[in-house]
């Protein structure tokens, strides 16, 4: 592996990839059934579906990267960043504000700002 990247950044990444796995699946396919389990209204089969391909999208680039050197982080950090930055104020300007699923976007996001300082 390429000098410069920190394995526990590596180790995030493939976490991302089956956080984004695990909501990302069931988004494309079951979507009623995820918004029923977490007690939320439907939305819009297709919203859904689209959220769940992004997800999954998202998730298979932090797998791809995982072995992957500094530049390539780089780069996804930048794109990390800026997702869960957006996907936070989304989230803030709706209604109902689903305050656990900020918490995973904060976290989320404050882990790819550290690392983005880290590895410059």
């Amino acid at each position: 592996m390429e000098k410069g990247v920190p394995e526990s950044l590596r180790m995030w990444f493939l976490f991302h990839f089956a956080v984004d796995l695990a909501f990302g699946l069931p988004l494309l396919f079951q979507p009623e059934f995820l918004f029923k389990l977490f007690g939320l209204p439907f939305v819009e089969l297709l919203t859904a579906r689209l959220l769940g391909a992004g997800l999954l999208g998202l998730g298979f680039v932090s797998l791809y990267a995982h072995k992957k050197g500094r530049e390539v982080y780089d780069t996804l950090l930048t794109m990390k960043i800026a997702w869960s930055l957006v996907a936070i104020f989304a989230l803030l300007i709706s209604r109902p504000i689903l305050w656990p699923i900020v918490a995973i976007f904060v976290i989320f996001s404050a882990t790819w700002i550290y690392y983005r300082r880290r590895i410059r």
